[in-house]
This record gives C-alpha cells, sequence and structure tokens, in this order.
C-alpha cells in the first residue's frame, strides 16, 4: 500500500516530469537564456518496459523509451552528459515506501501511442508489475526523478 509520503513524492516527481532536461533525437532552436534541454525531444522506440509489453501497460501505446544513461550518452555532449552526472537528479530509483520487501522502482520516459501522441511518462513498478503510471501528453521531452532521502 503505498503511503502519504508516497503520494508526496509521486506528486513532486510528476511536476517535476512537466518540465525538465534533454533525450536527444530533436533538439531545436531555443531562446537566449532558455535551458537547451527545454526544446529537445526523444523518441518512443521500444515496444516493451523491462519485458513487460507496453500494450499490457497501456492499450494505447505503440513505443517506449525509458530514460536513463545510457540512453542519453550517444545523445549528449561530453559536457552535457558530465554535467547530467553530477545532477541530483535521476532516471529511476528503488524505495520501498510500503514496508513490503521488494522495491518500487520509479522510472521514466516518453511514449508514442497508436494514434501518434506523444508524451512523456513516470510508472512505479514492483517485481514484473507496473503498479501506477502518469503520463504528460504532448511533448515527449526530458524528465527526471528527486528522490528526497528524508
Amino acid at each position: 500500500m503505498l503511503t502519504g509520503k508516497t503520494y508526496a513524492i509521486i506528486l513532486a516527481t510528476g511536476l517535476l516530469v512537466s518540465g525538465c532536461m534533454l533525450l536527444g533525437a530533436k533538439i531545436e532552436t531555443h531562446k537566449p537564456n532558455e535551458a537547451w534541454w527545454v526544446s529537445s525531444e526523444y523518441k518512443a522506440t521500444k515496444n516493451t518496459i523491462y519485458g513487460i509489453p507496453v500494450s499490457e501497460i497501456d492499450s494505447e501505446w505503440k513505443k517506449v523509451s525509458i530514460l536513463d544513461m545510457g540512453y542519453l550518452k550517444s545523445r549528449l555532449s561530453k559536457y552535457q552528459y558530465l554535467k547530467l552526472q553530477e545532477s541530483d537528479l535521476v532516471f529511476s530509483a528503488s524505495r520501498s515506501f510500503d514496508g513490503e520487501p521488494n522495491m518500487e522502482i520509479f522510472f521514466v520516459g516518453v511514449y508514442e501511442s497508436h494514434s501518434g501522441q506523444k508524451g512523456r511518462f513516470i510508472a512505479i513498478k514492483r517485481a514484473s508489475e507496473i503498479l501506477k503510471y502518469f503520463i504528460h501528453p504532448g511533448f515527449s521531452g526530458y524528465s527526471a526523478i528527486y528522490m528526497d532521502d528524508d
């Protein structure tokens, strides 16, 4: 069972998903003083998440990409990659929020639906089951998670 603290973390992460960084398929010109990740878009290319077919998670989804350092390494400059490694933000985190022995894994990514809709998501997984996911339709851009250890 998810606790109130978990919901607060999920809410904060959801807000973070609504406006973060880079995952490198397409970079468009941006305004002066605008962060480079604001206008970066990532392509959904896989049909499974941790071995789970995306259609079992959401019947509308066609493809996904989970954002992680491996995905970004070839899409970022060396400087951008190093700065990202120094960040307190992560693409996935493991915690046991409900005292169960199996840890929940929180992770972010991008999706594309059969109708062509794109967007970002954050999902919570335990073992081989997606417990919950949240989407932000529209721009398939950067998302990250900030976990407060308190």
